[in-house]
């Protein structure tokens, strides 16, 4: 067997497999928490191997919801996972471990399958109170400004050209948060960045990802450290929250909205739970964050290089 240790925002995480192409994906995915001792803490054993799953899916199971790739169960205290005929999974929330298992044939054909086999990982770590949310994050000199924001918003694009003025880069599509004893604070998650070619066609550093045949349609990925070195930071207390929308022809402008329209804007990109009790924790984070850090809409115009001074200028 195969074993890699994490550690995410202090909390230890084992990984088991039989598969190297699962140790590659998942360490690769997760390289920045990647350490080589921890204490006990959550296990994930993820195998994989020829004919079905080990796993059975038995009667009586309670169906939660459909994904394009599995179907969700709860079954007593366990959460069942069914990749759609590729594989099973169960988690055990009280012995905080996942065991998962996939077709080879199936996990080589999809590779993306890896990551919905990590995905329970986030629901363990939210009953430690631990928070993954839809967001983009930078970082002012240790001060944090949260960037959440579904597809298509602008929160990559507004990241990007905040990091390349130099704020510390945290994440640009999902981060960790968590409650500190002074406030909030987001956790860094340095995977590969993904945009819209067209929208930083204007910045120099950025023509490898054009590609006029295909005039920029699809999101493009790259390692954001490769073109600014040193860019990342670990962590950084929440100052502001930022919800970005394109405003093409306009000028940028900034307006601040009310607790509970920040709580309707974010629940949508965090609340995603399985279980009664930690759907009930992560509502009662939400709407804490919601109240005490000041929340924004920021309009991004034509004005780009406008848009750092209004970053910087709003948690100062």
């Amino acid at each position: 067997m195969l074993c890699q240790r994490f550690d995410i925002g202090g909390n230890p995480v084992h990984l088991v497999t039989n598969d190297t192409l699962i140790l590659q994906a998942v360490s690769g995915w997760l390289n920045s928490f990647l350490c080589s001792k921890t204490e006990e803490g959550i296990k994930l054993c993820l195998l994989s191997g020829d004919g079905d799953s080990p796993i059975a899916i038995p009667e009586g199971v309670v169906h939660r919801c459909s994904e394009y790739l599995s179907e969700h169960f709860l079954y007593k205290d366990f959460w069942l996972i069914d990749f759609h005929g590729s594989g099973t999974m169960v988690v055990d929330r009280e012995k905080e471990m996942a065991l998962g298992f996939v077709q080879s044939d199936c996990l080589r054909e999809r590779f993306w399958l890896y990551r919905s086999l990590v995905h329970p990982l986030f629901e363990l770590l939210r009953r430690r109170g631990l928070y993954l949310a839809h967001s983009g994050a930078v970082s002012f000199g240790g001060r944090g400004l949260l960037i959440p924001g579904e597809s298509g918003k602008g929160k990559t694009t507004l990241t990007l050209y905040l990091v390349r003025e130099g704020c510390g880069f945290l994440s640009d599509d999902r981060c960790l948060l968590r409650k500190t004893v002074s406030g909030f604070e987001a956790l860094s998650f340095p995977e590969q960045v993904r945009v819209y070619p067209e929208n930083v066609a204007n910045l120099p550093e950025f023509q490898f990802l054009q590609d006029h045949k295909q005039k920029n349609k699809w999101k493009k990925s790259f390692d954001i450290r490769k073109l600014y070195p040193n860019c990342t930071v670990r962590k950084a207390e929440l100052e502001a929250i930022v919800f970005p929308r394109w405003d093409s022809g306009g000028k940028s402008r900034l307006e601040a909205i009310s607790p509970s329209e920040a709580m309707i804007e974010m629940l949508p990109l965090t609340l995603e739970a399985f279980f009664p009790d930690t759907a009930r924790a992560h509502f009662e984070f939400i709407g804490d964050l919601m109240e005490k850090i000041p929340s924004f809409r920021l309009y991004l115009g034509d004005d780009r290089g406008k848009w750092h001074q209004i970053a910087r200028e709003l948690i100062q």
